[in-house]
């Protein structure tokens, strides 16, 4: 700043504004920042089982249990349909009124086309199937939403970190510089330089402040816990490809099972199922003095190659089509998740190890700029960009240690392992 404008009354005005930001910014972090505890013996697992019991997909699994049972239930009933009962009255009494009298009663059974039982059995383990990996499938799911909130709050937590040893060198490099223009030493403008320098990194606390909160907020969402373990990178694992055994792709591959076999059941079952009545007569003819008493039996077998019954058919083979193809685009995406997440992993180690040695090379200039400052041999502006270029390589060496445990958290996320 140049003495000209110090001499206006911008300065009082600039004083102002900064008070008035720091008045504004103290209360906003203090009032809204949660903080959210670390416990050391809570582990990934355990808080993985909490968010899967909380999650909304969780009272599935009970259903597809429920589903599966029925179907063999089913499967294994010697009839095809629920039985029913029939009752049959016939009179002349508002015709000729001869007194013919008749009663027929019947029971109704359902019965098994060639092939249609063993059809129901395949559907009823298949159906079983998609009971038994749908646990493991919505595990997988939510170890992946969780993965990518721990290793967010994760980031937030190391940039709240920088912000505040940010704010906090600022604050003591504003403080020396007042000390030496109560000596003499440096002009009004270097203090409110230093001055504007440390309300921008209070500001950079208020806003990481807030990326942190909401980092947090998502936290106790999924996992319902006021408390999170401690960030660990996970162990790479060593599977290098889409397995079969895959939690989603196994989960995919029995829904498509099911869908075929409810196809081929719909096939079967679109015929008709033919129909055995057994039952008792009593019949009193016309001008008769007693009741004839006779047992029949009666079988109804429904005609083919009616349109009726091939809708349900058609509908679910479309259905087994579209299993099809979910389970492939899922295999697809699981590809190119592996693919992104190998060669990340692979630019994040590579940019770690540059930006470490930057952070170094330029936290020694920053220190050298300090010496220099106090020497009186560099100005505060020369200081102030030295300082800023250590905090921004620092804060990408952060980054990429944060994103190399993100990225192998990832590719163990796409070959399917998961706590």
């Amino acid at each position: 700043m140049s003495p000209g404008l110090a001499r206006t009354g911008l300065v009082p005005l600039l004083f102002w504004c900064a008070s008035g930001v720091a008045a504004v910014a103290e209360p906003h972090g203090a009032a809204h920042h949660e903080p959210l505890p670390e416990r050391a013996e809570l582990t990934l697992a355990a808080v993985l089982d909490e968010a899967v019991s909380r999650y909304p997909d969780a009272a599935l699994l009970s259903a597809r249990a429920g589903q599966a049972e029925a179907w063999r239930a089913r499967s294994r009933s010697l009839l095809a349909d629920t039985p029913s009962l029939s009752f049959r009255y016939q009179t002349d009494r508002f015709g000729d009124d001869a007194g013919l009298q008749e009663y027929e009663g019947g029971l109704e059974l359902p019965l098994w086309r060639w092939g249609e039982r063993r059809a129901a059995g395949a559907l009823a383990g298949a159906s079983a199937a998609v009971a038994r990996t749908a646990a493991p499938g919505l595990r997988w799911q939510v170890a992946g939403e969780l993965r990518e909130v721990l290793w967010a709050m994760a980031r937030a937590e190391r940039e709240l970190q920088a912000a505040l040893d940010t704010r906090d060198l600022n604050e003591r490099l504003a403080a020396s510089v007042r000390r030496r223009h109560e000596l003499g030493d440096v002009p009004l403008a270097d203090v409110l330089l230093a001055d504007s320098a440390a309300l921008a990194a209070e500001e950079a606390v208020v806003d990481a402040t807030a990326l942190l909160v909401d980092a947090q907020r998502e936290y106790r969402t999924l996992s319902g816990l006021d408390a999170r373990p401690p960030f660990e990178a996970e162990p790479l694992s060593p599977i290098e490809e889409i397995t079969p055994d895959h939690p989603a792709l196994a989960a995919a591959a029995a829904e498509l099972e099911r869908a075929r076999a409810r196809a081929d059941l719909s096939r079967r079952s679109a015929r008709g199922s033919p129909t055995l009545l057994l039952g008792p007569r009593w019949e009193r003819p016309a001008l008769g003095s007693g009741y004839d008493d006779s047992v029949g039996l009666t079988l109804t077998v429904p005609l083919p190659g009616t349109a009726h019954g091939r809708t349900a058919a058609a509908d679910a083979s479309a259905e087994a089509a579209a299993a099809h193809a979910a389970r492939d685009r899922l295999h697809r995406s699981l590809a190119l998740a592996l693919h992104e997440a190998e060669h990340g992993l692979e630019v994040a180690t590579a940019n770690l190890a540059t930006s470490s040695r930057r952070a170094g090379l330029a936290a020694r200039h920053a220190d050298m700029g300090r010496t220099a400052y106090e020497a009186g041999e560099v100005d505060l502006m020369d200081l102030l960009r030295l300082q800023e270029a250590a905090v921004a390589a620092r804060r990408t060496r952060d980054r990429f240690d944060i994103e190399v445990a993100r990225r192998t958290a990832a590719y163990n996320q796409a070959v399917g392992v998961y706590p």
